[in-house]
């Protein structure tokens, strides 16, 4: 029995290594012993050092079969996490591994959020040895590859094929730098089912929003862009006294710029309170009025396509969605539960025309979620770009 502290940050790490661990063929690792248990104490690495925050149990066993391993694992939150969401997270996984070559042959996961339970199975085969990234936040890899950056070259180039949440790349009026690879359009899969209609009109126009993202701004041919939500924020910060709809903001905002957003008539929410399940998550969405948000100036100024992954969720919940324009147009429809802005008046415009007709624009919401994000249209897509 062995029992080891490994900080917060290092469990995640972990976390992703032992899956590229496992999933290789041909590199053996020190062999598994049956009975084999492992323990060890998650800690936060940064803010608060030292709070311990989950319970990590590894066991080993011998499979049916006898040839292969059974590596049964369990994380449990305590302490700090478990006060802050007030419900205790578990993660059980039981993979079998060959007693050959040790790859992951199967996965069983389940997760446990209070009475929320949901369960998981994943099979691996290597005989296609399809390695496929997705990418969610288009631009700096972009950028990074443009440079000629080995770090960010050298992860790509273990992937088969490249998606990306950049849907406007290669059109002309995208100034996102594609080169070396050739990358595929893709966009955030919904499952409307757990998305149910809510017939309250609701009141707000809102979003959740990260406020201020510190290190990611890239400069690009001598101009730098913001990887920060605030300076977008800051350009219609007098919105609410151009209209009688509410206005909030979920976000983590500094007192300077809250004081500044209550003066010009802003509603302020703590974005962990509305986001500290899926639950909560949802029913935050599903009550609001409309979604009203901005993006960051990297995919505003350079048009990747980009669209968010609350916004779907808002559209998929016959919430009418108002975002900032970062050429998504060009492959959703707008203008009818989708709304693009570039300026107040268009922000003032999309407002009217949801007021007006608020029932048509909650249809149409949903019906561009229906047609564009639902799971099974967006997954089989993918799958078949990527020869799966």
């Amino acid at each position: 029995m062995k029992t080891k502290k490994f900080t917060f940050l290092s469990l995640m790490i972990f976390q992703i290594l032992c899956v590229s661990i496992f999933a290789q063929t041909k590199q053996k690792i020190e062999p598994y012993n049956a009975g084999e248990k492992l323990f060890y104490e998650a800690k936060f690495s940064k803010i608060i050092r030292g709070i311990a925050v989950a319970d990590l149990n590894f066991t080993v066993e011998n499979a049916e079969n006898n040839k292969d391993f059974l590596i049964k694992s369990d994380a449990v939150t305590k302490g700090s996490l478990l006060k802050l969401f007030t419900k205790k997270f578990v993660q059980k996984y039981e993979s079998t591994v060959s007693g050959t070559d040790y790859a992951v042959k199967r996965t069983v996961k389940r997760d446990e959020q209070g009475e929320r339970v949901r369960e998981s199975e994943a099979l691996f085969d290597y005989k296609a040895k399809k390695v496929i990234y997705v990418e969610t936040d288009p631009v700096i890899t972009q950028i990074r590859v443009a440079e000629r950056n080995v770090g960010v070259i050298a992860t790509l180039d273990v992937h088969d094929t490249h998606f990306s949440y950049g849907e406007n790349f290669g059109h002309v009026d995208c100034g996102v730098p594609i080169e070396r690879y050739s990358w595929l359009p893709t966009r955030q899969p919904v499952v409307l089912d757990l998305w149910p209609w809510d017939d309250s009109p609701g009141t707000t126009y809102t979003t959740i929003a990260t406020w201020d993202n510190k290190g990611n701004d890239v400069l690009w041919k001598g101009e730098v862009y913001s990887w920060s939500k605030r300076p977008e924020y800051m350009k219609i910060i007098h919105l609410p006294r151009q209209r009688d709809a509410v206005m909030e903001v979920a976000s983590g905002i500094p007192p300077e710029d809250a004081l500044t957003l209550d003066q010009c008539g802003w509603h302020r929410r703590n974005p962990i309170d509305v986001s500290r399940d899926i639950d909560v998550y949802r029913d935050y969405i599903t009550s609001a009025r409309a979604e009203l948000s901005v993006a960051k100036e990297q995919n505003i100024r350079l048009r990747s396509g980009w669209f968010s992954d609350r916004s779907c969720c808002f559209l998929a919940a016959g919430r009418p969605v108002i975002t900032q324009d970062t050429a998504f147009g060009n492959i959703l429809p707008t203008g009818r539960g989708l709304f693009a802005f570039q300026t107040m008046d268009d922000i003032l415009t999309a407002i009217d025309m949801i007021e007006t007709d608020y029932a048509g624009q909650r249809k149409a919401a949903f019906e561009i979620a229906q047609e564009y994000f639902a799971a099974e249209k967006v997954l089989k897509s993918l799958c078949n770009r990527a020869g799966l």
